[in-house]
């Protein structure tokens, strides 16, 4: 069983580490969502705690307090480090709705903060994709001027090749005017 345990700790640090993904068509996909390892470490807590959905939905703060209540070890022993003043406190034998209150402020700063990780992450992405984007577009550019550059030379070598033959005209045109010219005095 203990090799059960480090084997699914394993999977779900690897799970919620990274997703493993592929790109195609400029698109992401991944192959599993990247919030899975996260839902599955939420879902075991929840089957830990016993936590009852439908008394959680109708009235989560009712929930939460029985929750405490039944599973202090995992509540109070679970968290790794709270304020000073919450664990000099202690949640002692019941707990109070000032407590909940207090767990419920955490939690919902705590989803505020992963909402603006995922905020940020969502513009570092756009940001990293304008950047592709005008990244492609220079190597566009600069093989469009490599192609130029190359039809160019070759212009060059036209050029050269046919100044070189009427060079070579134009001297053998000196030398039938010089041969003639004696011919148009008699």
């Amino acid at each position: 069983m203990a090799n059960y345990i480090n084997i699914e700790s394993l999977i779900l640090d690897a799970l919620t580490d990274a997703p493993v993904g592929f790109e195609i068509n400029n698109k992401r996909y991944s192959i599993y969502p990247p919030t899975l390892g996260k839902k599955l470490l939420i879902d075991q807590l929840k089957r830990k705690l016993s936590i009852n959905p439908e008394c959680s939905k109708a009235d989560p703060l009712e929930e939460a307090l029985r929750v405490c209540n039944e599973s202090k070890e995992i509540v109070v022993g679970g968290s790794s480090s709270s304020s000073q003043e919450s664990s000099k406190k202690g949640f002692g034998t019941e707990m109070t709705h000032e407590d909940a209150g207090e767990l419920r402020g955490r939690f919902t700063a705590l989803q505020i903060a992963g909402e603006e990780s995922k905020n940020q992450l969502m513009l570092l992405n756009q940001v990293t994709d304008a950047l592709l984007s005008v990244n492609e577009a220079g190597n566009a550019t600069l093989n469009n001027m490599l192609y130029q550059q190359v039809l160019t030379n070759s212009y060059l070598e036209d050029i050269t090749k046919y100044t070189k033959a009427l060079q070579e005209m134009k001297n053998d045109l000196a030398a039938v005017k010089n041969n003639t010219a004696g011919l148009a005095r008699r």
